[in-house]
């Protein structure tokens, strides 16, 4: 846990390990950073950027040792670590969320943009309906169906 730095004899921590090794969470550590109130360091570490903070920057800013054993330390960098799951799935969650709102309005906007263009459509049927002639032609007198559909005498063939 920490390092000594050779030049100045100071010993370095990373966020975690000054929250286990101070009893403060995470959140307490960057918002300290964020504000000004810690001093810290960025470094390049094999995961990517790492702040380092001295134990003198963490008494500076008012906070204490703490006497808490290795294996307690040990739980309370886990509990800070699982905090810090805890906060990123909520901001997932948060962001989850909105982008369902989001979709939900733009679907009900088009629902009712659809059920509008549908009413028209009903519309403009029902005026074409109305110009058709409703009473259709009477049929034909049934003595003209017989002209009509009358056989004709065959004929003999002549010779």
């Amino acid at each position: 846990m920490g390092e000594l730095t050779a030049a100045s004899g100071t010993a370095t921590f990373t966020i975690a390990e000054a929250c286990a090794l101070f009893g403060v969470s995470d959140s307490t550590v960057r918002r300290g950073i964020k504000e000004g109130r810690i001093t810290a360091t960025q470094r390049t570490t094999e995961r990517g950027m790492s702040w380092v903070i001295t134990e003198a920057a963490m008494t500076a800013a008012g906070y204490a040792k703490t006497a808490l054993s290795a294996p307690a330390r040990t739980e309370v960098a886990t509990a800070n670590l699982e905090a810090d799951t805890v906060r990123r799935e909520k901001v997932e969650a948060e962001h989850a969320l909105e982008l369902a709102r989001v979709r939900s309005d733009f679907l009900e906007r088009e629902n009712a943009r659809l059920l509008s263009e549908v009413t028209e459509v009903r519309e403009n049927l029902r005026k074409a309906l109305d110009r058709i002639p409703l009473a259709l032609p009477s049929p034909p007198a049934a003595t003209g169906l017989r002209k009509l559909f009358k056989r004709k005498k065959a004929t003999p063939p002549t010779a």
